[in-house]
């Protein structure tokens, strides 16, 4: 008998994983960030919460950890014993491809003994070791049902400003008579029992100031080894080290807070600040008095690593030790869910957490920084003694601002020295809440925090428009003489507690909504309270925006109804629009609070943040954008700090950058991914320019010097490979204007140019290139025009003596131009007009966009689209149809600030571009009567199935096109079956609602399951947007009886079975025929198929199985007429 032996290898048809497998690296938080999205909810069907929408933006790595992300699951998941994987299957495979080298829960031992209502024990870090961006990952996880959130571990930094004075280590404590200190110790001297937690990167303890006032763990013996009082922590007498000395993870706690080298005094300065041992004859007095430091140290002792690793854990054993004030005098960019539910924990313990507002000038109610822009957290601004610091953050969420200027206190090692920064000011008021809390020991958290913020100096601005963002400087003696038993000094404190909307979570309709508003008075009793909501954007308009409520007397709750409508002026179809409400009442009290209501209107344009990170617009500057397709360009720009040229070049939305010169550049041209120009410029005192060109994609340039034309060049063009021009400045009496025609290698001078006036200029994009056409803008108020390459001219005033800042012609007759009073960024600027070729000029002075908040930084207009549209610097997109005399908004997305963009059509589209940070496209038709949206499927009707058993199902994925020039909505589907057909043999499995952008697919799920045998038949109706809403397409198949054999062992044997490498296969055939070999798994997919010759008789082969997942598999073997089947178990 002849037998036949083969190794047959398996090949691998469908890939098994789930569908949380490793992310793929163009997911977009790899260059924006994701959203966590919480829905809205309602108790009564009637009133609904407002809905968040948290971006969770991608910052600059240096902020966060690479090989870690947090994981808050919706239930509790064991860890496995070697700490490297999950004891649930669905998270497993998410995660299972990412080289997980550790697994932690590190905030449950906080919540060990106790309910944990805010969920942090749910709370797991996942260290890995591949090399994937932890936004990645977060995004991807984001997608499983069972995750709540995913979030980055981020780095924060200590926010202090050390000022470069020679008398800086001279000045003394001015502070503490701004805060009238004096007055205020003789009400309250503090308390030992109240405990003021320092969470900073190390504190002295042993301080000749300090040594007084730290705290003693009362239920911890010192030096035995033990947890006494068990809380999770050895020995923690005086605090706790969560870091140690360390240059990276892994951390090293060692229960040491003092600091081993002097620089690293941060934590040793603001303890002083907070509580210093006062009235002792030595050194410093402080705010605190004699309240008690808790020292937490969360920075290593390594003064090389200065950032803070460990805060948030520094948190929770503040909240669970027991403090009543926890100070954090750092933070920094980026938004974490963990870290917030943190923050609620402590705050849920009773802590107040008073924060430091950051050094930056920026707004934290933009989310600028964490934790300062957290709601719940007290945060504090820096000030001098009677005006806020030029790097104070600054907001209506600053709850309030102290000095933190040259602040004196302590320092490691006996010393003392002068300090600026946000860091000084928190634990400044964390001393103050120290004293009031020592003075008012039964009192909550929220009447604490009104007490203080009530009692303000609010004379930090006379600007009654800044009033709400710089509310006051904190002023220690009203604190603790009002709400004191003196019927004369009484203050309320009155907060907002909620916000709804009538029928809905958010905005979605430029229809009214009914806004209700509820009001606490924390203190004492109110009388004569007015309400009143302060719309921000003019584009809302408020009805019964003013309220009178007679009294609101203590601990009671009062309601406020508005109607707010936003008008066809609002910008944005996702964002927000935002209220001050001013509260106002007896005894000059005034307090400020911020609603901001969530809108998300329909719109058929498409935003796209295709880069989040192009540059740090706080280090470096971009001056052009030059896209020469709808996803490729060049962008040139400085170093805010050398001057050095850089370039970006943008392939696919990725990008990498250079540096080409020492001088700034400021004019691209890019032909494609390998040739571009880029042009530079310089004063008049240096006097050169030049012209870089590479020829490989920025990797080598060319350097051509075109210093005896100009010494600025503010444009480059080209009308074909060797054809070009450039726009230099004037020197002299001769503009320096030049044309190409080999490549930009060599320049020729233009002499044909009307002459420039006395320092006239050109001025960075305010030109504009349509064909043979050139129009540009000069510095002072006049607009030149060539009608054929620049080889005439003829120019215009606009506005002598001021600036054109941008422009664009709609025609050689009819443009607009922007005329600013000067260059400078608070100037006013207006839209000038001509309609008879530059002849006249019409300015609308009515229409001044600095005054309305709107900084232009892009004009132009689509072909033949009769509009003209303007980019401003916040994201803003408005058109005129009427030269700017009135306009209307481009509904867009609020995401950034920019500082220049470009335009390109594209499918029948607008594609705007605009970088800042990021680099954003909007997609948008400019004419409404043409915009088709329109679906079609890209095979054949009907989609056949085949023949299919009964009792099985096939799966089929029906491509679908947009075929419309705009993106098209599905909404629902619905199966109509035919003929000898039952209404579940086919079945959509997609979930709608969902989309298709212009010039995409989707991949339409269709499965079909017979139950019995025949032609079977159905028409899938889809109901859309578009015109008509419904498309509908038929599928087909035929069910089959099943034809399988159970084959006995004599005629079909597999061993070993199970198996886990080879398995050895014997088959007898009843004829000489090529048989079918088919393997499939139990979910009836087929992973490997082969044919065979097979004689009458036994045959033998072998599977290679080794590659294949664990479980059941079914083996096939068919001779033409019979299938025989077969059980094969891979272990």
């Amino acid at each position: 008998m002849k037998k036949i032996t083969t190794n047959l290898f398996l090949i691998l048809l469908l890939v098994t994983g789930q569908v949380f497998a490793r992310p793929n690296v163009d997911a977009t938080a790899a260059t924006k960030g994701y959203y966590i999205k919480t829905a809205g909810n309602t108790k009564d069907g009637k009133w609904y919460t407002l809905a968040k929408n948290q971006f969770v933006k991608k910052i600059d790595s240096k902020y966060y950890l690479q090989n870690a992300v947090n994981v808050k699951f919706k239930d509790k998941i064991e860890i496995s014993n070697d700490k490297k994987s999950l004891r649930n299957p669905s998270i497993q495979t998410a995660i299972k491809d990412y080289g997980i080298s550790n697994i932690s829960a590190p905030y449950a031992k906080y919540v060990m003994n106790q309910e944990d209502k805010i969920g942090i024990s749910r709370i797991y870090q996942i260290n890995y070791d591949k090399t994937i961006d932890p936004y990645l990952i977060c995004e991807e996880l984001m997608k499983n049902p069972e995750v709540e959130y995913a979030s980055p571990i981020f780095i924060r930094e200590l926010y202090e400003y050390s000022p470069n004075d020679p008398q800086f280590q001279n000045s003394n404590q001015y502070f503490l008579d701004v805060l009238k200190m004096r007055q205020a110790w003789e009400i309250s001297k503090g308390s030992k029992d109240v405990k003021i937690a320092i969470v900073d990167n190390a504190i002295d303890i042993t301080h000749q100031d300090l040594a007084d006032n730290i705290w003693t763990n009362p239920n911890e013996i010192e030096g035995n080894g033990i947890d006494d009082d068990n809380n999770g922590f050895k020995d923690d007498v005086h605090g706790w080290d969560f870091v140690g000395n360390i240059t990276g993870l892994p951390l090293r706690p060692d229960n040491d807070t003092k600091p081993l080298y002097a620089a690293v005094n941060h934590g040793t300065h603001t303890s002083g600040c907070a509580s210093a041992v006062t009235n002792n004859s030595v050194g410093v007095a402080s705010v605190g008095h004699s309240c008690s430091i808790i020292p937490i140290k969360v920075g290593s002792d390594n003064p090389n690593v200065g950032s803070i690793i460990a805060g948030y854990d520094g948190i929770l054993y503040a909240a669970n030790i027991g403090a009543d004030i926890i100070n954090c005098s750092w933070g920094g960019p980026g938004f974490s869910q963990a870290e917030k539910d943190i923050v609620d924990y402590a705050i849920s313990k009773g802590c107040i957490l008073v924060v430091s507002g950051g050094n930056y000038n920026e707004q934290v109610d933009d989310g600028t920084n964490y934790p300062a822009s957290f709601e719940g957290c007290f945060t504090v601004g820096a000030s001098g003694t009677n005006s806020p610091a030029s790097f104070t953050a600054y907001g209506i969420n600053v709850d309030i601002f102290a000095p933190g200027l040259n602040i004196v206190s302590t320092l490691p090692g006996n010393n003392y020295g002068g300090e600026s920064g946000t860091s000084m000011s928190s634990p400044i008021v964390a001393g103050l809440f120290g004293l009031l809390k020592s003075l008012h020991p039964d009192w909550t958290p929220m009447q604490l925090q009104h007490q203080i913020r009530a009692t303000a100096n609010k004379s930090l601005t006379s600007s009654p428009s800044l009033k709400p963002y710089y509310y006051g400087n904190a002023n220690a003696f009203d604190a603790l003489r009002y709400n004191n038993n003196d019927a004369n000094y009484v203050m309320p404190g009155i907060s907002m507690e909620s916000v709804m909307i009538n029928g809905a979570s958010e905005i979605s309709s430029f229809e009214d909504n009914e806004v209700k508003a509820s009001f606490k008075n924390y203190l004492g009793d109110a009388d004569s309270v007015t309400i009143e909501f302060i719309p921000i954007n003019d584009w809302l308009t408020v009805t019964d925006g003013i309220q009178t409520i007679p009294a609101i007397k203590a601990n009671e709750i009062k309601e406020a109804t508005i109607h707010i409508q936003i008008t066809d002026k609002c910008p944005w179809f996702f964002g927000d629009t935002r209220i001050i409400v001013k509260i106002t009442a007896q005894n000059n009290y005034v307090n400020y609070e911020l609603i901001s209501l969530p809108i998300n209107l329909p719109s058929n344009n498409i935003f796209t943040t295709r880069i989040n990170q192009l540059t740090d617009i706080t280090t470096s500057y971009i001056s052009t954008l030059h896209m020469y397709s709808e996803s490729n360009g060049w962008a040139a720009g400085m170093n805010r700090l050398d001057d050095r040229g850089l370039f970006h070049k943008i392939t696919n939305n990725n990008f990498t950058s250079g540096y080409i010169s020492s001088e700034p550049t400021y004019c691209v041209y890019g032909f494609d991914a390998n040739k571009a120009l880029i042009g530079t410029g310089t004063d008049d005192a240096v006097g050169t320019s030049h012209i870089y060109i590479t020829t490989n994609g920025g990797t080598n340039w060319t350097t051509v010097n075109t210093s005896n034309i100009t010494n600025f060049i503010n444009f480059i063009h080209f009308w074909d490979d060797q054809n070009g021009i450039f726009l230099g400045d004037a020197v002299g009496s001769q503009w320096g204007i030049a044309t190409t025609s080999d490549g930009g290698y060599t320049w020729n001078l233009l002499s044909t140019m009307p002459d420039p006036l006395s320092a006239e200029d050109g001025l960075v994009g305010s030109g504009q290139f349509e064909g043979d056409e050139i129009w540009f803008g000069t510095n002072m108020g006049r607009i030149f025009y060539s009608p054929d390459r620049g080889q005439t001219w003829s120019v215009s005033n606009v506005m002598l003596g001021k600036a054109v800042t941008d422009l664009t012609f709609l025609d050689k007759n009819t443009g607009v131009a922007i005329v600013s009073e000067d260059l400078r960024a608070t100037s006013s600027r207006y839209p000038a007009s001509t309609s008879d070729g530059m002849v006249t000029w019409k300015t609308n002075t009515n229409l001044d966009f600095t005054a309305n908040n709107l900084y232009p930084i892009y004009t132009f207009a689509p072909q033949n689209s009769g509009k003209i549209y303007m980019l401003f610097s916040t994201g803003e997109v408005f058109y005129s149809e009427n030269l700017w005399a009135t306009f209307q908004p481009e509904l867009t997305k609020k995401f950034a600030v920019y500082v220049c963009g470009s335009h390109r059509m594209y499918n029948g589209k607008v594609r705007l571009f605009h970088v800042g940070n990021a680099f954003s496209t909007l997609d948008f038709i400019f004419n409404a009567a043409v915009i088709e949206k329109k679906i079609a499927l890209a095979e054949a009707s009907p989609v056949d199935f085949g023949d299919i058993e009964t009792s099985k199902t096939k799966t089929k994925f029906i491509k679908i096109d947009n075929v419309g020039n705009t993106l098209t909505n599905i909404y629902s589907s619905e199966v109509i079956p035919g003929a000898n057909t039952s209404a579940n043999e086919f079945e959509v499995k997609t979930s709608l609602p969902s989309d298709i952008d212009v010039g995409s697919s989707m991949n339409f799920r269709v499965a079909f399951s017979p139950i019995d045998g025949g032609a079977k038949s159905a028409t899938i109706r889809l109901t859309t947007d578009g015109d008509p809403n419904t498309f509908e397409f038929e599928v087909i198949g035929q069910g089959i009886l099943s034809v399988y054999e159970i084959a006995s062992p004599e005629i079909l044997a597999i061993s070993p079975n199970p198996s886990n490498s080879l398995a050895y296969v014997k088959f007898q055939s009843k004829s000489n025929a090529k048989s079918n070999i088919t393997l499939y798994d139990n979910l009836n997919r087929k992973v490997f198929e082969n044919t065979m010759d097979m004689i009458v008789g036994e045959n033998e082969f072998n599977l290679d199985v080794s590659k294949l997942n664990t479980g059941m598999y079914f083996l096939i073997i068919s001779d033409g007429s019979i299938n025989y089947v077969s059980k094969l178990i891979k272990e």
